[in-house]
This record gives C-alpha cells, structure tokens and sequence, in this order.
C-alpha cells in the first residue's frame, strides 16, 4: 500500500531519545573551509554508505570514493573536474587534488591556471585549458591534452615535460612514453553528464507523479497540494485530495512561483511578510499529520510558519521552525489559555541545509497523546501531550500566521516563512515512522545509492 498501511503506535518517546536520531543523520558537508562543490551527478553509487556525498554539498578537504557513475566537481579556484567511476580523488585545496585511481577530466579555466592533480606516477599542472586522466589499478597512468598544454613531473626534482594539445604520455615506473591522444569522446563531457542527469531527474518526477495521484485518491487525505498550479490566473492551489471535507482549493496571497524539487516541476516562493496561503478545513479529528517538501532558504524569525492555526480553540496546533533550525509542533490544551504542549527538535536545518530540499513531517495522535517530529524520514523528536484532545483546524494557513494578539511584540507576530514548498499533504489519521519513510524514499529528487545499487544487481542477473 501506498502509506505502508501500518497503525500501529510505536512504543513511548522521550525526548532524551531524541540525540542519537539527530547524530547519526547524515548533513550536507559543512560550509565552513569548503574548497569545492559537487555540482552534477549521474548513476552515482557511493563506496559505502559513509562516504556518501549529496549532489549539491560543498566539499572539504577529503576523499570522494566513487564507485560508479559519474560526478562533476567544481573548485572555487574555477577548476572543473568530471570524475567518472570506479574512482578514488582526495580533495587537497581549490587548486589541487590526488588521484588515487579512475577517469577525470579536467577544464581549467585562466584563472586557475597552475591547478595540480597529483598521481602515483607523477604530477600533472594545467597551464590552461582541458586535460584527461586515466589511471586504472596496475596500469600505466594515460595523460592526454585536448586544449592548450599541461606539465608532466615524475618527481619534484625532474624536469617537467611539456605536453600539447593532441598530445598524450603514458607514465609507469617514472618513465614517459608517447601516446596518441584519443578521441576526446572517451572521457564524459559537462554536456554529456548533464543531459544524463537531466534525464535520470525527470524519470524520477514522473515516478513521483503517478505516486501523487494514488495519495489523492486515500481517504485520509484532508489537503494535497503538488503546486503544479503556476498557470492559475486566479492564483489558487487545488486541493488534490479526491474525498475530503476540506476546501476544493485554497488562496494564495503573494508569493512567487519557482522551480521545485525536479527540472520542470513549479514549487511556490515565499518571501513577503505577508505572503502566505490559505485552505478551510472544518471538523475536529482524532490525529493529524503534516507531511511536505519544503527548501529553507533564511531563518530570520524567533518562529518560522510552516502550518498555522488560530482558533483559540483546544486542540489548535502550530508547525514551525525556530530560529535555531530546530522543528516545533505545538498543540493548545485549553480554550483561550496559554496552556500549550511544545514538542521542539534539537536544530536540523542548520545553514548547511539552506537552499535544499528537506521532507518534514509532524504527527499528532489526539487519541494517544503521541506528538512526533521527523526530517528526512527520520524522527527527530516526540513526547506524550499533557492532556489528549481532539484537534481542530479551521483557516489552515501555510508560510505565514494570521493573529488577533494585540500586545506581544513583532517576535511574536512576525512568523514568515522564507522559502519555497513544493509538496504539502494533510492527513487525518496518524502516520508510522515507517510510512514517513516511506514517502521520503519516493519523493527525494534522487534515487537513493542503495537503490540505485540494488537496480544495477538486479540488471547483471
């Protein structure tokens, strides 16, 4: 089943349980004493799960251990480097690497002209433009010049070799000996590995598409926005959800359309203070889930709306983020008091995660008292609620809050959210850790290294 189908409550959560989940979450590589960025990528299988690099993250000094596939680096002296798998490539600086073994190309552009890549057989500097590598486990390292020339030095104290473009060495055992450059068609062009990617992506939409259209058809649903709604004139969102009591649509105010999660799919942009939208959903409910995609691009408020409410009504419930990067759901517990139960994350959208797409997802089982907090398909934080309630919605708001408070001050009003959705379900029933994992393995822009691992298995046999 599309939900997994799964009902049954997991066993009580604390919040001290909480660390371990967060620790052993894996974060785009830090922003801090960054020399490269990953900026493509296609087929892409990691060796081993550790040396797992999102597409998109900003590289440190480190090893990338490529087991398949192909990636394109970008160096921040302006290098570009395509590195095509089974490969290994140490990171030394913005103008220097070491290739341990694989297939790289190399354009250097004039301001990062003297870029190195070191090998066990010697040293190659650019002096501008494109150059090849392939050194295979046991075989001579092949150098070959497509434009403008590069050096060859065997050791630090030889006298380098000048090389070409249309010239090529092959290097063993210190020694040079002439090579035909081939054809440059044998190493993978920029152009070649975006256009694989592109195509990898948008099977991976389409994918996600035919998954959408079953999600809308489970009776739970209460809201399904995809946003593919940027050619409404009258600025609205359909409610995908096919049995629902909620609106047939919701109004969006402000707000921006841009690209989401794949090549050619819309999300909507929030950037306005007063940018938000807004869907009716009457009725009181045992459960709620929240489920989105959403990219965080600034935090710039002590509370940050994801889903808000404000009936004054027990049962209503706050999804936000906090300034920290942590996620908060909370839930009133009295009529009109300010009797709240807060579930708060330790931070998860650190500054490393801005700009890129994250699922999150809340659940709140009126029934149990559970309250429960995920990111990335992974619970992040959960607690029982003082007091268990029916919930109740009314005006949904998403990216922004709508308040009658009179005195509290612009930290407590100002809630925008800054950023785009490009996926929000509401569901009236509680959903499984499984689950929510689940829909995070089926709605992630890429396939996951273990899946794309599985399918190439499954292909050889």
């Amino acid at each position: 089943m599309l939900w997994l189908g799964i009902r049954a409550l997991q066993p009580p959560i604390t919040d001290d349980d909480t660390g371990d989940e967060v620790a052993a979450m894996p974060e785009p590589l830090g922003l801090t004493n960054s020399i490269a960025t990953l900026t493509r990528g296609t087929s892409v299988v990691w060796d081993g799960s550790s040396n797992a690099v999102e597409i998109g993250s900003t590289l440190a000094s480190r090893w990338l251990h490529l087991k398949s596939g192909a990636v394109q680096i970008e160096f921040y002296s302006g290098a570009r480097v395509i590195l095509e798998g089974p490969a290994s490539l140490q990171l030394l600086s913005p103008r220097e690497a070491r290739l341990e073994y694989g297939k790289l190309s190399a354009r250097v552009p004039e301001p990062a002209h003297g870029f190195k890549v070191h090998t066990p057989e010697g040293t190659v500097t650019d002096l501008g433009t494109e150059f090849g590598l392939n050194f295979q486990k046991a075989q001579p390292v092949k150098l070959e010049v497509f434009e403008g020339k590069v050096e060859m030095a065997t050791t630090p104290t030889n006298q380098p070799r000048v090389l070409n473009a249309g010239e090529g060495v092959e290097v063993s055992a210190l020694q040079m000996q002439p090579l035909p450059a081939e054809d440059r068609e044998a190493f993978l062009s920029a152009q070649e590995l975006a256009r694989r990617e592109l195509v990898e992506l948008r099977a991976r939409y389409a994918s996600w598409r035919q998954v959408g259209r079953l999600v809308d058809g489970d009776p739970d649903v209460l809201v399904h926005f995809n946003f593919e709604d940027e050619h409404n004139l009258d600025r609205t969102l359909v409610n995908r959800a096919a049995n629902t009591k909620a609106g047939a649509g919701a109004m969006i105010f402000g707000c921006d359309w841009g690209e989401g999660r794949w090549p050619g799919k819309a999300a909507l942009e929030f950037n306005g203070i007063d940018d938000r939208v807004r869907v009716q959903v009457p009725g009181e409910f045992d459960a709620l889930t929240y489920i989105t995609w959403v990219r965080v691009d600034r935090l710039p408020n002590r509370w940050n709306a994801l889903a808000l409410v404000n009936t004054f009504r027990a049962g209503e419930t706050h999804w936000q983020i906090r300034r920290d990067g942590s996620l908060e759901l909370s839930v009133r517990v009295e009529p009109g008091k300010t009797a709240w139960d807060h579930l708060v994350s330790t931070p998860v959208i650190t500054p490393a995660y801005f700009g890129k797409w994250v699922q999150l997802a809340a659940v709140c089982d009126g029934k149990s008292g559970l309250m429960s907090l995920y990111f990335n398909g992974r619970l992040v934080a959960g607690r029982y609620m003082s007091k268990k309630t029916m919930l109740t919605l009314g005006t949904l708001e998403l990216g922004n809050w709508t308040t009658s408070a009179k005195t509290p001050g612009p930290d407590y009003i100002i809630r925008d959210f800054h950023g785009r959705f490009d996926d929000f379900a509401l569901l009236s029933r509680p959903l499984t850790p499984e689950e929510i994992k689940h829909q995070f393995e089926l709605g992630r822009p890429r396939l996951p290294v273990t899946a794309v691992a599985e399918l190439k298995s499954a292909d050889s046999k």
